[in-house]
């Protein structure tokens, strides 16, 4: 079954404008997998524009994250096109894409989807030279360190030097944007909330939750979980589930993510192989629009990734 009869019947069953936004997952994912990112925002627009305002639209979406700036703009654009907003999580909308999900005036789930907390997670390089490690880490992480020091009830000049040996492991400009992350994503998940129904106390409530309270950032929330949280969560119709299982069968096909294991056939004498991977989604009912990754495999192992680019299939 094409993606084009499935939407057909989604959106029968919805009674709304259906949008796909999915991020592929194929490993390993340093090659393979996409995240969410502003530049999807000249597709949402181009596809938005030409449909008109809707009174429904449902956003099916699936990734594990991207850019903390990117949910708010794509966010604000679906809400100019849109009376109602949707959401649909057929399997995962982790960090990023639940700060996306949030802005639903009605998020369906089935009973294999979650969402994750919205901290934001960094990758810096250690100041230590000599080992020149990466590091990464929850900007909760730092903030988690200083309330240690006041549950241990650590005095002012140990406080000092407990301060003085975290900048020894990170630059403290890094420290300082760090704080500057923290407030955005706040600003962020405030923003995207206000969209719903939601009153400030859950709203509150959610924000520190999904930012705060959650220690591991891998932590999967269940539908049960999301809706005692006060999300606006629903169980997907037996006739909807059915049809998100089809969809992302196909999504995973297109995009090779059954194959357990990258396979590179080298011809004879052949010292490089190039190949293109289709790796994320945007779709409609009439749109089509695929990201593809195009790379260089070389027989020592060393992989060359020579182009990406968004594709609009006619």
């Amino acid at each position: 079954m094409e993606t084009k009869e499935i939407f057909k019947n989604i959106e029968d069953l919805e009674k709304s404008f259906c949008i796909s936004y999915i991020n592929g997952q194929k490993n390993p994912s340093e090659l393979f997998s996409t995240r969410i990112a502003q530049d999807v925002l000249p597709i949402f627009y181009d596809i938005l524009e030409k449909r008109g305002k809707q009174k429904k639209i449902s956003l099916i979406i699936r990734s594990n994250g991207g850019d903390i700036d990117a949910p708010w703009p794509i966010v604000s654009l679906l809400r100019e096109y849109c009376d109602r907003l949707e959401v649909i999580i057929p399997e995962n909308a982790h960090s990023a894409a639940t700060l996306i999900s949030l802005s639903g005036d009605r998020i369906l789930m089935t009973p294999f989807s979650s969402l994750s907390p919205i901290d934001p997670q960094l990758f810096i390089n250690s100041n230590q030279k000599e080992n020149n490690i990466n590091i990464r880490f929850s900007v909760e992480d730092v903030s988690g360190y200083y309330q240690l020091l006041d549950k241990l009830r650590i005095p002012d000049d140990g406080k000092i030097k407990a301060l003085e040996y975290i900048t020894q492991t990170i630059n403290p400009t890094i420290l300082g944007q760090i704080e500057r992350v923290r407030k955005l994503i706040n600003i962020y998940a405030d923003k995207v909330l206000s969209h719903t129904a939601i009153d400030d106390i859950s709203k509150n409530n959610i924000i520190r939750t999904l930012i705060e309270n959650i220690p591991s950032h891998q932590y999967r929330i269940s539908r049960k979980e999301a809706k005692e949280l006060g999300l606006p969560v629903e169980k997907v119709s037996d006739a909807l589930h059915s049809q998100l299982k089809l969809l992302m069968s196909e999504y995973k096909l297109l995009m090779k993510e059954n194959v357990p294991e990258l396979l590179v056939d080298f011809p004879d004498n052949a010292a490089t192989v190039e190949m293109t991977h289709t790796t994320c989604f945007i779709e409609t009912i009439s749109d089509s629009y695929s990201f593809v990754m195009k790379h260089v495999f070389h027989k020592n192992g060393k992989v060359d990734k020579i182009s990406n680019q968004w594709r609009k299939q006619e």
